[in-house]
């Protein structure tokens, strides 16, 4: 399986870590989770997994991640392929938007949504001056 779309299915972070310890999803490319309440507990789940590190893009909009959510991504080894990634609508703010822009994590991303994250200008510009982000053609 290379793509798999589980939104609006109201998976909690139990769930998400679930599906993040499934071996089966080790080829997985695209992944939607959006609209589901992981937060910040399934988010690090999904992004510290094995299973997650041949991921391309990945869809988390409105999934009540935070700030801790995002440390846990920004620290991973097992999203650097990603090429995609759309966090919208979960209020992360300026300190994780800094935190975004010098992640390695972030070093292959050519998109990257962060609509209605809290985050102002102070955190755009970290994010537009980013060497991490440099490939990033739509933000």
């Amino acid at each position: 399986m290379r793509t798999l779309k589980l939104s609006q299915c109201d998976l909690t972070g139990k769930d998400v870590a679930a599906v993040a310890r499934a071996q089966s999803l080790g080829g997985l490319e695209t992944l939607d989770l959006s609209g589901n309440q992981m937060g910040d507990e399934g988010f690090e789940a999904l992004v510290t997994s094995r299973a997650m590190a041949s991921l391309k893009s990945l869809k988390v909009d409105e999934n009540q991640i935070g700030p801790a959510g995002i440390i846990a991504f920004a620290n991973s080894s097992q999203c650097l392929h990603l090429a995609s990634l759309s966090l919208n609508g979960n209020w992360i703010g300026d300190s994780s938007a800094e935190l975004l822009a010098t992640s390695s994590s972030c070093g292959r991303l050519t998109q990257l949504s962060l609509d209605r994250c809290g985050i102002t200008e102070i955190g755009r510009q970290s994010l537009l001056r980013s060497p991490w982000l440099a490939r990033v053609t739509d933000l």
